[in-house]
């Protein structure tokens, strides 16, 4: 009988647990720690961290019977989210003496292992923040906003494909040969997964 050998197939399954000996994009899942400095600044409660992830919403207030039957009444919130954003560029995170650069941005995922801060009901969001949020036009109710952040030193789980910068086919994020980093996210190929794993 004759066999199929399918070379590489179930490769893509397996995520690698280490940086070591990786010459091309390769899917992986390492533990690391933040590197660099805590530049990101929130432009709406000024919280400093390596990232900053927020997020709005729209709230509307309705009244609800407490009991079926009884005139009583209590007051329920309606949410529906409009938007979310990072602060900050990238995240340097340090893996086996190697560092991995995971650029911020809509297709990275960030899975912090404590809640959101408390909620606020800004009266009025920073121009800058307003003007890259289209989305916001939308509002009917109150204008809730949250965030939450990673700090340098924290340690991390990356999961997803990466690649060394020199071989990369778009010549490295931000600036290709002489880049301060050994390694970079491909979000071309997958979804990437930071996951908080110290508060």
């Amino acid at each position: 009988m004759r066999t199929l050998r399918v070379v590489g197939f179930f490769d893509r399954f397996r995520a690698r647990r280490s940086l070591k000996g990786i010459t091309q994009p390769t899917r992986v899942r390492v533990v690391g720690t933040l590197v660099g400095s805590d530049s990101a600044k929130s432009r709406v409660t000024g919280r400093r961290g390596c990232a900053i992830e927020y997020r709005f919403w729209d709230r509307t207030t309705y009244s609800s019977p407490l009991e079926m039957g009884r005139p009583s009444y209590q007051d329920m919130f309606r949410d529906r989210l409009l938007g979310r954003g990072f602060v900050g560029d990238a995240l340097e995170i340090e893996v086996e003496g190697s560092v991995l650069v995971v650029a911020l941005e809509a297709r990275v995922g960030i899975a912090f292992r404590g809640g959101w801060d408390p909620s606020y009901l800004p009266n009025l969001l920073p121009e800058e923040v307003a003007a890259a949020h289209p989305e916001l036009e939308k509002l009917k109710g109150e204008l809730c906003y949250d965030e939450r952040g990673l700090h340098t030193g924290q340690e991390v789980r990356i999961a997803g494909y990466v690649e060394p910068v020199q071989t990369s086919r778009h010549g490295g994020y931000r600036g290709g040969a002489g880049a301060p980093w050994d390694f970079q996210a491909r979000f071309d190929l997958g979804p990437v997964l930071v996951e908080e794993l110290t508060l």
